[in-house]
């Protein structure tokens, strides 16, 4: 699976981008919570079904697209699914209930996630003075997270052009490198994000809402 960095423009570049975030997010949320709760595993895949239909049809999604950026998630999900069937008399029967929750819920999250620009939901939660921090975290968390991504597909291309990686007896090297490489660069950015918590006055700690305050 080769994801290219015109994927972080989808958010803005499909029917729904324009649509009330809020909205959007009642959406996105009644299906997770859908594919979540304690009822039958159909109900969790009616909900993924429907978060593509949504995603595919209404919001213009390529499918293509859509299927691949699913493919991760299901496929982590499948591998503790095997663990889980070995595990006892009961286990296949709640491997597939928990790969049915994590379709569902996998294709509710990523609805929202192609259809929304991430700092639209940011300013969303901005709104709310009891997530004022978490919003804060979390927007300093998406920036890092972008670089690290920026960094791995620079990498990717740099492979690419320079032809490596390529021979099957050359590839494991050169990827054990690249990981190293991007591990490097991912402990830098969390440095880096630390520093910017520091200077904005966060400790270790969170400042919880309590009875009364005014969210």
């Amino acid at each position: 699976m080769h994801l290219e960095p015109g994927l972080l423009m989808l958010p803005y570049r499909n029917r729904w981008s324009r649509k009330p975030v809020g909205h959007k997010v009642a959406i996105a949320g009644a299906l997770l919570i859908a594919a979540l709760v304690p009822a039958s595993p159909f109900v969790a895949i009616a909900s993924g079904v429907l978060a593509g239909l949504l995603a595919c049809w209404s919001a213009r999604v390529s499918l293509h697209t859509w299927l691949e950026l699913l493919t991760a998630p299901i496929l982590f999900a499948a591998v503790g699914g095997v663990i889980i069937a070995t595990s006892g008399s009961d286990g296949p029967a709640t491997a597939l209930a928990t790969l049915a929750r994590v379709f569902g819920a996998a294709s509710a999250t990523l609805l929202l996630t192609v259809t929304t620009p991430i700092l639209d939901v940011v300013a969303l939660v901005q709104r709310r003075r009891g997530f004022r921090t978490l919003s804060e975290l979390f927007l300093l968390s998406f920036r890092a997270i972008v670089a690290i991504g920026q960094s791995g597909f620079a990498m990717i291309n740099a492979l690419r052009i320079r032809g490596l990686g390529q021979s099957w007896h050359t590839a494991p090297g050169i990827y054990a490198s690249f990981a190293g490489a991007l591990a490097i660069r991912s402990l830098q950015q969390a440095h880096r994000a630390e520093a910017g918590l520091a200077v904005r006055g966060f400790d270790n700690g969170l400042p919880l809402a309590r009875p009364g305050d005014r969210l």
